[in-house]
């Protein structure tokens, strides 16, 4: 588990402010993918060229944060905006 489920209850995404989820398997690998292709940006058009093995997605699909070490990133200009090759 990335973060305990009662510290996820009160996170909020900081671009939407809507709720945060665990990132699946499936959309860290479609980040890696893109990131081999230099194609995956942080908001402040930043390449990002290594992805964490976990992270959490806002509650519209639109929006990763990075989580390394048990330590969420929540800045809203450090967002990785999600693509439609993310799912």
């Amino acid at each position: 588990m990335v973060l305990p489920e009662w510290v996820l209850e009160h996170l909020r995404c900081p671009r939407s402010g809507g709720k945060l989820f665990v990132a699946s398997q499936s959309v860290i690998n479609g980040l890696v993918q893109l990131s081999r292709d230099a194609k995956l940006m942080n908001v402040m058009g930043r390449t990002i060229s290594q992805v964490p093995s976990q992270g959490l997605v806002s509650e519209n699909g639109m929006w990763f944060y990075p989580v390394d070490e048990g330590v969420a990133c929540l800045l809203a200009d450090e967002a990785i905006e999600m693509t439609a090759g993310v799912q």
